[in-house]
C-alpha cells in the first residue's frame, strides 16, 4: 500500500446514522497514470459515489473508475470497469434499490467508435449488468437519472454521420431494456450534456446546438415528453460560443442552467448561469470570470432556494483552480471561491450534503501521485475548507474571484428521430484503497484524543490528557462489529492491532464514544 497522508478527523453522533457534520476535506485519488472524477452523487449513508476514468488501473487504455467514499472522505471501495480500449464513466446515481447506475462511453464494446455505455453496480461494487448503445459513428452517454417509474434515462449525443451529432435521449426499464431512443437536432452538431425528469414525467435536456441560434454554438434546452416527443426547444447565446453543461428544475417550477459563454462577460470563456421560467423563457442571465478561461460544469439548488455551481476559474493563462459559487434565486452574486495549487484543478460535478456542505469533484494535474488524479473537495457549511489545506501540504489555497454581468437571447428549433442498437460487455477489477493527499479540520477543544501512526502495521498509540486516563474505547470493522475494546491506561496507551486483517477500522473513544477516527491497518 502506498504511503498515505492520513490525519484523524473528529465527528460526533451515532456510528451508524449521520449527525450534523460540518467537516471539510481535500483529497486526491489515483495512481501513476491519469485519473479524473467526472460525476459525483450523494449516497444514502451520507457518503458519496464518484465516477470517472483511470489509466493507472484496469484492463485497457482507460477504464471506467468508481470510488465510494464515506461521510468524512475515506475510501470504502474502488472499482474499474472496461475492456482493452478506452472506457469512461461520466455520470452516476444511487438508485432506489441501493445500487448505482452509470453512463459514459466505451470503445471496447458495441458497434464501433464511441458507444453509449450504461450499467448497474450493487451497493458493494459488484457488477449487475452493462449495455452499449450506438452505431458506427461517435455516441456518448453524458447524464443518467432514475425515472419515476423505476427505470433509467440517459442523455448524450448520437452520431448521425461521421462529423454530425444529434442530441440523444434513451429511456430504459430497470434492467436496461430500451423503451425508446430518440435523437433531436438539425443539420449541424447538437449535443446533450445534462438531463433530469420534471415532476410531470417529462424530461429536460441541456447542451449546445450548432444547427440553430445566434452564434457558432448556443446553449440548447429541450423539453421532451415522457414518451420521447419533442415539446419545445430553446437556444440561448450570442454571436460566439455558449454551452450548457448542467441543468436543474428549480423549486419555483422553472429551470437553471450552468455553462460557459464567449459572447458575454469579461473575455475569453466565462462562467455562464441562466435562469429560465417553466416555458423556457429567460428570467435572468449572469456571467462570472476574468481575462482567462472560466467554466461552470455543474449546478444544484439548496433548500433555501439559492443556486450553487462549480467549475474552474482561470488564475492565469494555463493555470485553473476549482471554483464554487453561490447566487440567490434572483441572480444576486453571493460569493465565489477557488481552491487549487500551482497547476490545474477543475470542478466537474457538485453535490449538496444533508447538512448543506458542498462537495466538488474534478481532477488535479499537480497534486497527488500521478499525471492527473481525482480531486475531491468538501467545503464546510460556511463554505470554508480546513486550514490544513494550504500549499505546505500540497492541497491548495482558497481565494475570491469573479464579476457578474448579463447577456443572452433565446430561440426555438429541433426535430425528432430514432437510433441505436444494444449489446453488453465489461468486467470489474478491485484495486487498492489509496488516498494520496488529505486535508482535515482543525482539532478543537472537544477533540481530547489523538492517534498515531495511521496507517499502522500493528500498534497504534492513543494520546490523552491525564484527566482522561481510564476512558473506554471500541474498534469496529466495516460491518459494525466490535473487534477490540478496552480502557486507556496511560497518557500514551498502546493498542495492538496485529491480529486484525488489513483494512479500515472505526475507532471510537471518550465519553459516550463521541470522538471517532478511521484507522487504516496495513
Amino acid at each position: 500500500m502506498k504511503n498515505i497522508l492520513f490525519t484523524a478527523i473528529s465527528i460526533f453522533g451515532s456510528l451508524f446514522s449521520a449527525k450534523s457534520q460540518t467537516s471539510s476535506f481535500c483529497l486526491t485519488i489515483g495512481g501513476t497514470g491519469n485519473e479524473s472524477a467526472v460525476g459525483i452523487a450523494k449516497t444514502n449513508d451520507n457518503g458519496s459515489i464518484i465516477c470517472g476514468y483511470t489509466s493507472s488501473y484496469g484492463q485497457g487504455l482507460e477504464d471506467c473508475y468508481f470510488v465510494k467514499l464515506d461521510s468524512i472522505g475515506q475510501i470504502e471501495w474502488t472499482k474499474t470497469l472496461g475492456g482493452t480500449n478506452v472506457d469512461k464513466a461520466f455520470s452516476i446515481i444511487q438508485t432506489a434499490d441501493g445500487g448505482y447506475a452509470f453512463t459514459g462511453i466505451t470503445q471496447s464494446f458495441g458497434a464501433g467508435g464511441n458507444d453509449v455505455y450504461i450499467g448497474k453496480i450493487t451497493s458493494t461494487g459488484t457488477l449487475s449488468w452493462t449495455k452499449t448503445i450506438g452505431g458506427t459513428g461517435s455516441d456518448y452517454g453524458n447524464s443518467i437519472i432514475e425515472t419515476s417509474d423505476g427505470g433509467l434515462a440517459v442523455a448524450g449525443w448520437y452520431g448521425v454521420t461521421g462529423i454530425d451529432y444529434d442530441a440523444y435521449l434513451v429511456k430504459m426499464d430497470a434492467s436496461g431494456n430500451i423503451n425508446f431512443s430518440n435523437t433531436y437536432g438539425g443539420i449541424g452538431e447538437d449535443v446533450a450534456y445534462s438531463l433530469f425528469q420534471n415532476t410531470d414525467g417529462s424530461f429536460i435536456l441541456s447542451g449546445y446546438t450548432k444547427s440553430y441560434g445566434a452564434g457558432q454554438k448556443d446553449c440548447y434546452v429541450l423539453m421532451i415528453s415522457n414518451t420521447g416527443l419533442l415539446s419545445w426547444s430553446k437556444t440561448i447565446g450570442g454571436s460566439l460560443d455558449e454551452e450548457a453543461f448542467s441543468i436543474i428544475q428549480t423549486n419555483d417550477g422553472g429551470f437553471a442552467l450552468a455553462g460557459v459563454t464567449q459572447s458575454y462577460g469579461a473575455g475569453g470563456n466565462d462562467c455562464y448561469l441562466v435562469k429560465l421560467n417553466n416555458s423556457g423563457n429567460i428570467v435572468w442571465t449572469k456571467t462570472i470570470g476574468g481575462a482567462n478561461s472560466d467554466y461552470f460544469k455543474s449546478i444544484q439548488q439548496k433548500s433555501n432556494s439559492n443556486i450553487v455551481a462549480c467549475g474552474w476559474y482561470g488564475i492565469n493563462a494555463g493555470n485553473y483552480d476549482l471554483y464554487t459559487t453561490e447566487f440567490d434565486n434572483l441572480g444576486s452574486f453571493i460569493f465565489g471561491k477557488t481552491v487549487g495549487s500551482s497547476g490545474i484543478e477543475t470542478g466537474q460535478s457538485i453535490l449538496i450534503t444533508n447538512d448543506n456542505c458542498l462537495i466538488a469533484a474534478g481532477y488535479s494535474d499537480n497534486i497527488g501521485s500521478g499525471l492527473a488524479d481525482m480531486y475531491i473537495v468538501q467545503f464546510d457549511s460556511a463554505y470554508d475548507i480546513c486550514p490544513s489545506c494550504n500549499p505546505s501540504n500540497s492541497v491548495g489555497i482558497m481565494n475570491i474571484g469573479g464579476s457578474v454581468s448579463a447577456g443572452g437571447t433565446s430561440g426555438t428549433a429541433g426535430t425528432t428521430s430514432s437510433g441505436g442498437s444494444l449489446s453488453s460487455g465489461g468486467s470489474l477489477t478491485l484495486i487498492c484503497q489509496d488516498v494520496t493527499s488529505t486535508g482535515v479540520n482543525n482539532l478543537g477543544d472537544q477533540d481530547l484524543f489523538s492517534l498515531w501512526p495511521n496507517p499502522t502495521e500493528g500498534i497504534v498509540y492513543v494520546k490523552v490528557e491525564t484527566k482522561n486516563i481510564g476512558e473506554e474505547y471500541s474498534i469496529y470493522d466495516n460491518t459494525g462489529r466490535v473487534v477490540l475494546s478496552g480502557k486507556l491506561n496511560s497518557e500514551n496507551t498502546p493498542i495492538e492491532l496485529g491480529k486484525l486483517t488489513s483494512g479500515i477500522y472505526i475507532f471510537r473513544v471518550g465519553e459516550n464514544m463521541k470522538q471517532t477516527f478511521n484507522v487504516i491497518k496495513e
